[in-house]
């Protein structure tokens, strides 16, 4: 509601914890960050006192003037999206990487309506901060990416391979973003480049699977593990199925790679395959409620929420092509009972967005809204609180 109190601040002897307590059908997210705002980003009890004020005149003074200050819950209804500040720049084809509290949406490319061809990769890096709904841009990456990996550790950004411009094969390179300082730096090449492949991080190592080496050539079942510590790579156990814009999401040790197509275009799949790096072994589940490719995928709590993407195999280029529209779906799996669950859609289509959690909420941002081959890149974040108790 938009309902307020005030509290007037008299004296040294002020001492309170606040605590936001929602409606039933809401959850507290954190204090709202803001100019003269108290405890801000905060998702815990908020403590004010004047202890301190005494015998200091300064701060006497200040306690004796009008001046007001704000301490504002922000609530949000489970198992809901919201829609958040977009992106200076639109786009498809990109990664997202969360890191110190902030949300990076790193590469990709714009592909405007009525034009024939999608443009280039780009070196776009700009920062979210989810307790202010405000975007930054950083420093851009050295080189410009579409269909790019990102994983985050350690604080830091990484991202492996991707593709310059479209027809061109993939590149092996791979590049540090250091928030603290806002620069990059490279590492070692991957062993093989790649495109459309997935990322995860784990136990101070970057495990990158499938993807492919050109739009024309079939999707690759490897598997390579970069050490961030030694800066260097080695390949594990190839996947079951070797998969190209697979999503991979790790709970309890073990990676959960779904999804995805055979080559560039091509019909989606509802594989779920597991890939254990403890003992270098794959496993699979049952398939997935709907085939997706081009999705997204985010872990909360131990659950894997697997969002949008498209389906159906995509028309050649030329006049008369036309594919139906991406998914707005959302499917929660829990991989403790082994059992999935359909969630609140997404408030619109959307596919080839990247994604990522803060404080326990999903961001999906950028991404396309159409199926069709001359589709535009979106500028759009929505933001997902998933159900209380999960």
């Amino acid at each position: 509601t938009d309902q307020s109190c005030s509290v007037d601040v008299v004296d040294v002897f002020f001492d309170e914890i606040f605590t936001a307590v929602p409606d039933a059908e809401y959850t507290f997210l954190h204090w709202r960050k803001k100019q003269r705002g108290f405890c801000g980003g905060s998702d815990k009890p908020c403590r004010l006192f004047t202890s301190g004020f005494d015998g200091n005149a300064a701060l006497l003074q200040f306690l004796e003037s009008d001046e007001v200050f704000y301490l504002e819950p922000v609530f949000a209804k489970p198992d809901s999206w919201e829609r958040k500040a977009s992106m200076s720049q639109r786009r498809m084809g990109l990664g997202a990487c969360t890191a110190n509290g902030m949300l990076y949406a790193i590469g990709g490319y714009d592909w405007p309506a009525g034009v024939s061809f999608e443009g280039p990769g780009l070196s776009i890096n700009e920062q979210y901060d989810p307790t202010t709904d405000t975007w930054q841009t950083m420093a851009p990456m050295n080189l410009g990416r579409r269909w790019l990996a990102v994983a985050s550790a350690y604080g830091r950004c990484y991202v492996l391979g991707g593709q310059q411009a479209r027809d061109q094969r993939g590149e092996r390179s791979v590049e540090e973003y250091n928030p603290q300082t806002n620069t990059w730096r490279a590492r070692a090449d991957m062993p093989a480049a790649r495109l459309g492949h997935a990322a995860v991080a784990l136990d101070g190592k970057i495990f990158v699977f499938g993807g492919t080496l050109s739009p024309e050539d079939s999707a690759a079942g490897t598997v390579f593990v970069y050490d961030i510590e030694k800066n260097s790579w080695s390949s594990k156990a190839n996947m079951p199925k070797a998969r190209v814009f697979s999503s991979a999401s790790v709970v309890n040790g073990r990676t959960y790679v779904m999804g995805g197509t055979e080559r560039f275009g091509a019909k989606a799949s509802a594989d779920t395959q597991i890939y254990d790096p403890a003992n270098n072994s794959w496993s699979t589940l049952p398939n997935m409620p709907a085939r997706r490719t081009e999705h997204g995928a985010s872990v909360v709590r131990g659950k894997i929420y697997i969002m949008g993407g498209r389906t159906d195999e995509l028309c050649p280029r030329g006049p008369g092509c036309s594919n139906p529209p991406p998914l707005s779906s959302l499917d929660e799996f829990d991989p403790e009972s082994g059992t999935w669950a359909s969630r609140s859609d997404m408030l619109g289509v959307r596919t080839a967005f990247g994604s990522g959690v803060l404080g326990g909420r999903i961001y999906a941002v950028g991404g396309a809204r159409s199926g069709a081959y001359a589709r535009t890149g979106g500028p759009i974040m929505e933001e997902y609180t998933p159900p209380i108790g999960n």
